[in-house]
């Protein structure tokens, strides 16, 4: 349940119990329920001291409480409300001349969001995030806004399309109300593959550069291996120094 702000009835009327003037606690001027929920006044008091300063005491059970819709919520003689189907009514309490109006909605509340929980691109490209909605109903307002932890490696606009800018891990949040979903993006420099001294083409070098590592012994770095790993077995050897030699001398590309 939520609301905005406090009720406070200060209007004086004559009763069968004299003259009280009720305040009426515990709901709010506007009252957001999930189907099936309850809410309940906390009390009301007369706050009208009369002539002697005796207070008349009343109940909740003395006003009569009444419902706009009965389809939206129902309401009992203490003024309890349960709410039944989607869509927005009125309570009205009163006794005698008094009469107090509280608008009570009843929706289907978000729970949660999500996101792709990781994206890999290379600089330049894009990469478009798409918020999923649990439940997929929800009646609550779903306007997401997005944000990057680090624009020097990627950034997000106000859609949800994210643009990879510079190497490294970045993380995007999309925020609805309350909820928050991220997902980790790694921005890769662009590459060709077999292009170990990365100067744009193939050449013999870069079968020479591979062969170079297979014959000391040497682990690659991660970027070494993405290169130059052409037969994908996880390791460079002499068989890819051959393939690169080969694409080279042929002019062709590798993928």
């Amino acid at each position: 349940m939520t609301g905005e702000k406090e009720v406070n009835n200060k209007i004086q009327v004559a009763t069968d119990k004299g003259y009280i003037n009720p305040k009426i606690e515990g709901l709010k001027d506007i009252n957001t329920l999930a189907i099936g929920e309850t809410l309940s006044p906390t009390s009301v008091k007369n706050v009208n001291a009369g002539y002697n300063y005796n207070y008349t005491n009343i109940a909740l059970s003395d006003l009569t409480w009444k419902s706009s819709n009965e389809n939206i919520f129902t309401v009992d003689k203490n003024g309890t409300i349960k709410a039944k189907n989607i869509g927005n009514a009125v309570l009205t309490a009163s006794i005698g001349e008094y009469i107090a109006t509280f608008n009570v909605s009843v929706i289907i509340p978000l729970k949660s969001i999500d996101i792709e929980k990781n994206v890999t691109l290379e600089t330049g490209n894009t990469y478009q995030l798409t918020v999923k909605y649990n439940p997929t109903n929800t009646t609550e307002n779903t306007n997401v806004t997005w944000s990057s932890n680090d624009s020097s490696v990627a950034i997000v606009n106000s859609k949800g399309l994210v643009t990879a800018i510079g190497k490294g891990t970045a993380t995007i949040t999309a925020k609805v109300g309350e909820h928050t979903a991220n997902c980790e993006v790694t921005v890769k420099l662009p590459y060709l593959k077999g292009d170990m001294d990365k100067n744009g083409e193939i050449t013999a070098y870069d079968a020479y550069l591979v062969n170079l590592i297979y014959e000391d012994g040497r682990i690659p770095t991660d970027e070494e291996l993405e290169i130059g790993d052409i037969d994908g077995n996880g390791e460079l050897t002499a068989f890819d120094a051959f393939k690169i030699n080969v694409a080279y001398e042929n002019g062709e590309m590798l993928e």
